[in-house]
């Protein structure tokens, strides 16, 4: 979905849709529902809590959320695989969600650089996170960027 915001407004919305994004995905995660139909209402509940900052890019938020969820498994699988002296169990929610995130935009959302995804979420691991959150989110994603990452997306 391309927008036609001007480039500022554009950042400006990515990241607030990145970070309804994380929001999710960790409310789904933290409260253990397997209920992917739940979505809506926890979006819902998350524009209204918010003061309807999201407003607007619900379309947006709902195509990351469908999408990521349509390939869990795989963006699971090589999380696993790059969190070396680590386990998957020991993650915490907050991580999990944001590594969910920018691994789905590292493999598919063609048109988000690659230091984009890594910047917006060492940012959500900042702000959501433990203090060690940022380091340790960037090293995997790096790891991540330059194993899966195709070479269309290392050229933007």
């Amino acid at each position: 979905m391309e927008s036609d915001w001007p480039e500022k407004q554009k950042s400006a919305g990515r990241r607030k849709l990145r970070e309804a994004v994380f929001k999710v995905l960790f409310s789904v995660d933290f409260g253990n529902r397997n209920d992917t139909n739940e979505i809506g209402l926890i979006l819902s509940s998350l524009t209204e809590e918010e003061g309807g900052q999201f407003t607007g890019l619900e379309q947006e938020i709902v195509h990351y959320i469908e999408s990521i969820y349509a390939h869990l498994e795989e963006i699971d699988e090589i999380i696993k695989l790059n969190i070396l002296n680590w386990s998957w169990e020991r993650l915490v929610a907050v991580d999990k969600s944001i590594l969910r995130l920018a691994t789905y935009e590292l493999l598919y959302e063609k048109r988000v650089p690659i230091e984009v995804s890594l910047n917006e979420a060492v940012e959500i691991a900042k702000a959501y996170g433990t203090e060690k959150s940022g380091k340790f989110v960037n090293g995997i994603l790096d790891v991540i960027a330059k194993k899966y990452s195709s070479e269309e997306k290392r050229a933007l």
